[in-house]
């Protein structure tokens, strides 16, 4: 399967050392040399564009991305082996440089989608802000008017559940987790430091997403209810 395939349908994860901007500078930097290679030119200057293609992404690709994660290890490994068939007559240059040319391209593309820890989804609703909004309703609620109660009551619900989004979040946690257990099942069960804080991130971000949900369930329709009945 070719490598850029397989990748996408892993879902192996990209962690970069440096900045989007920074990253997108240097894959842009890099990728302007493919195209002199796929002219028609003689063999001597296609051998001669084609070593410097490579040379200048063997000096930037470790510097770019964090090698220590699986996904970005295989597509560096295929790299390195279509270099070898360039030279062994194992594959023509030309196709070896094209086949680079598309790991490349797929990394460059995915550039945009990198997100910084701090950019990452988070449960921004506390205790407290529930407690608020419970309140409020609790205390707009009159003893005469239990429809206005009963509707106040699920608007609540609704209003906690729109205002913290759980679901996606955790949704979102839970797929990391997984693929980050993947990865570090092909590596022997062994986690670099960056796969570490990206995993306590997930356990730290799942929890808050538990408590959140009890809250929302706690704050919804029934438990509103019953603070109608006692005030």
């Amino acid at each position: 399967m070719n490598p850029v395939n397989y990748f996408e349908q892993e879902g192996f994860l990209i962690v970069s050392k440096k900045s989007k901007e920074d990253v997108a500078r240097q894959m842009s930097d890099i990728l302007k040399y493919y195209p002199p290679i796929s002219f028609n030119i003689d063999d001597y200057s296609r051998r001669r564009n084609f070593e410097i293609f490579y040379a200048k992404l063997k000096k930037c690709y470790p510097d770019l991305f964090l090698m220590d994660m699986y996904g970005v290890n295989y597509l560096w490994q295929h790299i390195e082996n279509y270099n070898a068939l360039s030279k062994n007559g194992g594959m023509s240059i030309k196709k070896s440089a094209l086949r680079i040319y598309e790991i490349l391209l797929y990394l460059n593309q995915s550039i945009p989608y990198l997100k910084r820890l701090d950019e990452m989804p988070t449960i921004s609703v506390e205790k407290e802000t529930t407690e608020l909004i419970v309140g409020k309703v609790a205390k707009e609620c009159t003893h005469n008017k239990i429809a206005k109660k009963v509707e106040s009551a699920l608007s609540l619900a609704k209003e906690v559940c729109d205002l913290i989004n759980v679901e996606d979040v955790e949704r979102y946690y839970k797929n990391l987790k997984y693929q980050l257990d993947k990865e570090s099942a092909l590596k022997n069960n062994n986690r670099c430091e960056y796969e570490n804080i990206l995993y306590m991130k997930c356990m730290y971000e799942l929890e808050k997403c538990k408590k959140n949900k009890l809250l929302s369930v706690v704050s919804g329709v029934d438990n509103v209810k019953e603070i109608i009945k006692e005030s």
